[in-house]
């Protein structure tokens, strides 16, 4: 918690109480109708609320300091509460009792207490309690509990006139009570403590009494008392001698209104309000005690100080110290201060004090007293006077509201001295001082230091708004009355009250006071809130606003909120609206300049006036519900601000559906424009939060306890992050970070804690199942408030205002690195290179671009993409520069993200032109490869240095990785790119099993099953895992995808074979059960028979060997063995069972036993090749209703290509790379699945180059269109950037070509102009002047970027022989290069493309590679629009 506002506190004289308990300084207050327990400017302890509910508060409250107890008095009844120490060191106040008064009450409005654990409680009567317990209460009291003696006063007295207030002495030998605008002060002697006697007498004043209190701290027997009279004056009263029968004798007497004068007279132009102001006056006493106490510690503190700037306040200090005086504070609320010093003020005997003798014990009702005491010489002196001293008046308008009531005390732990100053306008603030400042006669700005101020709504809290800046937050509340709305302004860690917005319950007689809704304008000086029926507008300037212009509306049905928009200069604004089953409207704001801001306003009406700087009128209105949605069934229909340019993102949330709408205002013509951008299956029933920030949104579904959030980008909306939790979720807020691109940050609100999420970057190798969310915070008020969380709002800076009940809690923004929830990430690398010592904490935003950063180059997450793009001699330089680097580089010093490489190198495909690969496959100069010597050092390297930007694990992840590319160098030359994929992050994948000491290795991914399935070197990769595993078993073969991605049907049956002789000698007795199951799918029975037929020592021995011996061809053989695979089954032996299917020659019982029971699909696979063959029906059937399904349901895209590549669909592996897998499905003879589309389809920017191998090997004919072709290119750019890989993004997207035009290209724009703009948002970072990208290369290799020419071919002038140059060489994906030209781009279409209409016909494919039809010229695409185009690529 940064700070805290626990409410406004009630304005009463009892509403706010302190004392000390062990060493803490607890004050407690009246707020909201209950009770704010705090021990610290910023520390809650509790809050309690009142037994009888909010309608029933507290009026009074008291705190015992010798006991720790508080009483708190309803109108009708006394509540105590005992402290208790649930842990060590954590307090808590519990109720004990219940206290009643035998006569019904209007109203208590005392409390005091005295000693012994006596209460006095002031009502109609004035009663005396017993609160004392002869144990511990087992459990605790309510309102509703049965009298008993302990609840029933002691002493009780009727009063002709309640007491407004009343105080038991010190000693609690006396007790002082004053009714209500009286002038009269009675005095209760207590004639005996064993038995509850009072007598009374009357201490007069010539004007009303306004307060009065007791010395405390005072030594014996003697009392003081101080009272403060409407003539200005306080009064000193002392107890006479022990044998004088008279109570108190007036001692001395302070004229306040002298006590202080201003040393500067006022202006002329503030005379007036400085003469009305010279009346007001304030005034507290310092004990002589808190003084000394204070004063002590402080000359303790500085004695060593001689001659420093406090050295003429410390002897000034010494020299009032010694006359051990009570200081009296006198204040003018002008920031003007004087203190008085009155010396020995309790001695007992002054000779010359006027006294009141025992004539007014019985005084006569209603008359004045006949005896004036005379002039009293008062024994004072003058300490200080100060100017400027600030104590929180703020020139409150209303009269009761400048009242106000000091509380000080010296802090036992440093001494200072502090003042807590109870402003009736609804603060409390807490101010401290050392003694010596704050008395110093000096004149110094830094007499007293505000550290806290208490305040808030009084009413709990239903709504919070942030202004579009963060600079002011709104809170509205209902009073019962109408609504409470109080405006606070943002003050760096803290909110202060700015204004209030009173409403009454009826504003107009057509409308109410409920607020649906509420916008921030103008950085806060205005308001705008939505009613019922109307729209009203608020001039925020003074204390108090008040409404100038109001416009009436028709919006039928439930108004949901209210949205501001820009305008065409800064004073005009627009205010959007809409909700379920309403309409959408706009009003339109003319809002004054500040400079007008104090000049009048009359009211504006229908925004009609003639006499106004500032009016809002309706704009325009149109119905939401479109037609192609207007059958759905809504349950939430909300505007968002889309952008900066003021356009709203329309969402409809139905029961399954979240579609969004671009409305865009068009000020000529005063209407909307409306436009589709993103419809998407969310599954979320009857959703019933929802928050969205540009392209993120999150939703929480009916019950409350689902959340979800999107990408609602338009060309890559997904599902990125589900939870579900136990308890409701009750709020839900999205902000984005102020970087650019900005990360989204949701706040998730419970009933008594608030959890941070934000984005993260994506894993697709490690764990492509990671969400792209994580929480990283988690804010609770539990401990403090039991008020449950209502609404929040996030601050510009990334803190939060959390509201619960009347209180607001101002959470900070920064993070704490030791949180539980940040264990999971490393980016304590990352803050140790931004600081030279490691910091605890961080800010949120500092977190999220932490979390979030573009990757360096020697990151192994890049590298490993780096790879799958077939960029290896890239990789080997970033390696080797990392070496040449790492000699001489320490822990500290600043490392280039690039490593000084260029750019260019990672971007442009002519780059490759650069690889160490040749043609022939062989390299004599070896200084550009990765060798073991270099791969040794390195990791050398790497084990000493703590390279930055990478965690602990990761800088192991990227030695394994150098490890990796070391060992297969030797096989670049034989393996093709697939294959080269397979055994590098296969090996690596070992290596990470290995370090984890993983006995039973995970399944191969389907990733890596997909390259070695299209690789044409299996053998090489057959050899490479043979020699790994010279007796592989089952669980290896699986870790390898072996065999599902084996071709040939003779070597896979070979290799099951292997498989099965290793299983029978896995253990020391060769059990044939083990290999019974891969001999049978091998349809080797004869084989089992022999080995069954050496295992003698098996009791299972003779009853297999009569089985295996009969004919299995016959069918009632086959069904004895089923049989028997049954009762294996129910045995729960089910591998064996799946070999006794086979053995009756049941294999889809076989297959189906393997997945179901033994959750095996790849030995389900295995034994279905092997068995039938890749063409069997069963196979088939087992890939195209069960795997295929499987594969959609989560979302997998390689584990869906494989499946169709299996069965041969080659087209419709292609659709499973690009197209929604649920597509597959629906095409197929496989029942469809009713799944929604983006919370499945999960991609890997590898897709792109399996993607490529499959569209190559259709020859030129593409199973997809091209927009869906775009679309794929565009999100797999869009993930590459989730994971950091801006270069390799931008590197997408400026090299890839397409087989066919696209539609997406339109005519128009500046290649130059669009790769820059691309570039520059793809990698913002990269700013040095050698990473800036060269533009011979753009004409190089057909790109979706490239500037297609916009003339006619036949225009085009011919080249000449002389002019004529030889196209430039492409390299391949290895950096080997063919003969294929560069120099345009190709554009394949059918041979018998023919002319239609206006358009002209594109040119047949060319017989030979790299030549052009001379006849039919290419015709060349225009460029596309660079804004579109960028849109589109979501930069």
């Amino acid at each position: 918690m940064q700070s805290i506002l626990p409410g406004a506190p009630l304005p009463t004289l009892q509403a706010v109480t302190t004392g000390s308990w062990e060493g803490q300084q607890i004050i407690v207050y009246i707020s909201g109708g209950g009770l704010v327990v705090l021990n610290g400017p910023n520390s809650l302890v509790q809050s309690i609320d009142p037994p009888d509910g909010p309608t029933e508060g507290f009026l009074a409250v008291a705190l015992d300091g010798s006991t720790g107890k508080i009483a708190a008095a309803s109108r009708t009844s006394v509540y105590v509460y005992g402290l208790y120490e649930e842990v060590k060191g954590t307090l808590r106040w519990l109720p004990q009792q219940v206290l009643r008064l035998p006569e019904p009450s209007s109203t208590i409005p005392t409390l005091s207490w005295g000693t012994n654990e006596e209460l006095l409680v002031g009502s109609t009567s004035l009663s005396l309690f017993s609160t004392h317990l002869p144990s511990a209460p087992g459990t605790p009291v309510s309102a509703s509990s049965p009298l008993d003696k302990r609840s029933l006063p002691t002493w009780t007295i009727p009063l002709l006139s309640p007491p407004a207030y009343a105080v038991f002495s010190p000693s609690a030998s006396l007790v002082a009570t004053i009714s209500g605008r009286d002038r009269l002060v009675k005095i209760w002697r207590r004639l005996s403590f064993q038995s509850a006697e009072f007598d009374y007498v009357y201490l007069p004043h010539p004007m009303t009494v306004t307060h009065l209190e007791w010395k405390q701290g005072v030594d014996g027997d003697e009392e003081v008392l101080y009272t403060i009279c409407a003539d200005g004056k306080m009064r000193v009263w002392m107890t006479g001698d022990a044998q004088s029968i008279e109570m108190l004798r007036l001692a001395a007497e302070i004229d306040l209104e002298d006590a202080v004068q201003p040393r500067q007279s006022p202006a002329n132009g503030s005379r007036d309000e400085d003469a009305q102001a010279r009346q007001a006056r304030y005034a507290f006493v310092v004990s002589s005690a808190t003084f000394s106490a204070a004063a002590k510690q402080a000359l303790e503190r500085r004695g060593k100080e001689k001659n420093g700037p406090n050295k003429h306040a410390l002897e000034h200090l010494k020299e009032v110290m010694s006359r051990s005086p009570d200081v009296v504070i006198v204040l003018d609320g002008r920031g003007h201060m004087s203190a008085w010093g009155l010396e020995n003020i309790s001695c007992k005997r002054r000779p010359a004090t006027p006294s009141i003798g025992s004539r007014s014990v019985t005084p006569s009702i209603g008359s004045r007293p006949s005896i004036t005491p005379p002039p009293v010489p008062v024994e004072t002196f003058h300490i200080a006077h100060a100017e400027g001293l600030d104590v929180g008046f703020i020139g409150a308008t209303e009269i009761a509201e400048k009242n106000a009531r000091f509380l000080d005390f010296c802090d036992a732990g440093d001494g200072t001295f502090n003042l807590v100053t109870h402003h009736f306008d609804g603060r409390i603030t807490w101010c401290s001082a050392g003694i010596e400042h704050f008395l110093d006669p000096s004149s110094r700005k830094d007499r007293l230091t505000t550290l806290t101020t208490w305040t808030g709504p009084s009413n709990a809290i239903r709504k919070t708004i942030c202004s579009g800046s963060s600079a002011a937050v709104l809170s509205v509340s209902e009073t019962g009355r109408g609504s409470e709305c109080i405006l606070w302004r943002v003050e760096g860690a803290t909110l202060a009250r700015k204004c209030r917005l009173d409403i009454p319950e009826s504003v107009d007689e057509d409308e109410d006071g409920h607020i649906y809704d509420a916008v921030v304008l103008n950085e806060g000086d205005l308001v705008a809130l939505l009613h019922p029926t109307s729209v009203s507008l608020w001039e925020t300037q003074g204390l108090r606003a008040r409404r100038i212009a109001r416009c009436p509306h028709k919006l039928g049905g439930k108004p949901s909120h209210l949205i501001a928009l820009p305008g065409p200069d800064p004073t005009v604004c627009y205010l959007a609206s809409s909700g379920c089953g309403a309409k959408a409207m706009v009003w339109e704001v003319q809002s004054s300049p500040k400079r007008n801001a104090r000049k009048e306003n009359k009211l504006v009406v229908n925004g009609n006036t003639e006499a106004t700087s500032s009016s809002i009128r309706e704009f325009c209105s149109f119905d939401p519900l479109i037609s192609d949605i207007a059958s759905r069934e809504m349950s939430d229909l909300r505007l968002f601000r889309a952008d900066s340019a003021g356009n709203v993102a329309l969402s409809y949330a139905s029961s399954n559906v979240l579609d969004t709408r671009t409305v865009t205002l068009d000020l000529e013509t005063h209407s909307m424009d409306i436009r589709s951008t993103r419809s998407i299956e969310t599954g979320v029933d009857g959703p019933t939060l929802v928050s969205r920030m540009h392209h993120i949104a999150a939703m929480v579904d009916e019950r409350r306890t689902n959340l979800t959030m999107w990408d609602m980008h338009p060309d890559a909306g997904r599902l990125e992050f589900e939870e579900s939790f136990e308890e409701p979720i009750m709020s839900l807020k999205v902000m984005l970070t102020p970087s650019n691109p900005g990360y989204g940050i949701v706040a998730v609100g419970f009933a008594h804690r608030v959890r941070i999420y934000t984005q993260l970057r994506h894993d697709a190798i490690n764990s492509p199942s990671l969400p792209f969310w994580a929480a990283i915070k988690e804010v609770s008020i539990v401990d403090g408030s039991p008020h449950p969380i209502v609404d929040f709002a996030w601050l510009g800076i990334g803190g939060l205002v959390v509201a619960a009940g009347n209180q607001m809690f101002v959470v900070d923004n920064r993070v704490s690195l030791d949180d539980s929830l940040m264990a999971g990430f490393s980016i304590a690398s990352a803050v140790r290179d931004q600081n030279s010592t490691l910091t605890s904490s961080l800010a949120i935003f500092d977190v999220v671009d932490v979390l979030n950063a573009h990757l360096p180059v020697w990151h192994p997450q890049f590298l490993r993409q780096c790879l799958l793009a077939g960029r290896l001699s890239q990789v080997q330089q970033v390696l080797l520069t990392l070496y040449e680097t790492l000699k001489f580089w320490t822990e500290g010093d600043e490392m280039d993200q690039l490593l000084e490489l260029e750019a260019e190198a990672f971007i442009d495909a002519n780059a490759l032109d650069k690889s160490s690969l040749h043609v022939n496959g062989t390299s004599d100069d070896r200084s550009n490869i990765v060798t073991h010597e270099v791969a040794t050092s390195l990791n050398t390297l790497l084990t000493e240095k703590s390279l930055p930007g990478l965690s602990d694990s990761e800088q192991e992840t990227l030695t394994k990785l150098v490890g990796c590319i070391c060992a297969v160098e030797r096989y670049r030359h034989s393996t093709d790119l697939f294959g080269f994929r397979f055994l590098l992050f296969w090996r690596l994948r070992i290596l990470h099993t290995q370090s984890a000491n993983n006995d039973n290795p995970a399944p191969a991914p389907w990733r890596e099953i997909n390259w070695a399935y299209h690789s044409t070197s299996q053998e090489i990769l057959l050899d490479q895992l043979s020699q790994h595993y010279p007796r592989i078993l089952w669980p290896q073969a699986r870790s390898t995808g072996l065999f599902c991605w084996l071709s040939s049907h003779d070597a896979l049956c070979q290799q099951f074979e292997v498989l099965a002789r290793n299983h029978y000698t896995s253990t020391p007795e060769k059990n044939p059960i083990d290999c019974s199951l891969f001999y049978l799918a091998l349809r080797k029975k004869q084989i089992l028979v022999g080995l069954w037929r050496m295992a003698t020592w098996s009791r299972e021995q003779s009853a297999t060997m009569r089985l295996l011996k009969n004919d299995f061809s016959d069918e009632r053989w086959k069904t004895a063995a089923k049989k028997n695979a049954y009762a294996l089954m129910g045995r729960r032996r089910f591998e064996y069972a799946a070999a006794f299917f086979l053995l009756g020659d049941d294999l889809a019982s076989a297959v189906n036993i393997l997945d179901r029971q033994l959750r095996d699909t790849q030995l389900a696979v295995a034994v279905a090749r092997v068995y039938g063959g890749d063409d069997s029906p069963v196979l088939r059937r087992f890939l195209g209703e069960k795997m295929l399904p499987d594969a959609v349901r989560e979302g997998d895209r390689w584990k869906a290509a494989w499946v169709c590549s299996l069965m041969g669909e080659r087209a419709l592996a292609v659709r499973a790379l690009v197209k929604p897998l649920r597509t597959l499905l629906e095409e197929s003879s496989s029942p469809s699945l009713a799944l929604p589309e983006p919370r499945q389809d999960f991609d890997d920017p590898a897709l792109v180059q399996l993607y490529k191998h499959l569209r190559e090997g259709n020859k030129g004919e593409s199973a997809i269109g091209v927009e869906d072709e775009s679309l794929f290119v565009k999100r797999n750019t869009r993930v590459l950037r989730r994971m950091g890989c801006n270069l390799l993004a931008l590197e997408l997207v400026r090299n890839w070509t397409f087989l066919v035009p696209s539609p997406l290209m339109k005519a128009g724009g500046d290649v130059k102009e669009a790769t820059e703009q691309a570039e520059e948002i793809v990698n913002p970072p990269l700013t040095d002047s050698r990473l800036q990208l060269t533009e011979t290369r753009t004409e190089a290799v057909p790109s979706m970027l490239d500037d297609w020419a916009t003339e006619d071919a036949s225009s085009l002038p011919e080249p000449t022989e002389a002019g004529a140059k030889e196209p430039p060489k492409v390299p391949n994906a290895w950096g080997i290069e063919d003969d294929t030209t560069a120099s345009a781009p190709k554009i394949e279409a059918p041979n018998n493309a023919t002319d239609t209409g206006d358009k002209k016909a594109i040119p047949a494919r060319p017989a030979q590679r790299g030549q052009l039809d001379e006849k039919k010229p290419q015709k060349a695409f225009k460029e596309p629009d660079p804004n579109s185009l960028l849109d589109a690529f979501g930069f």
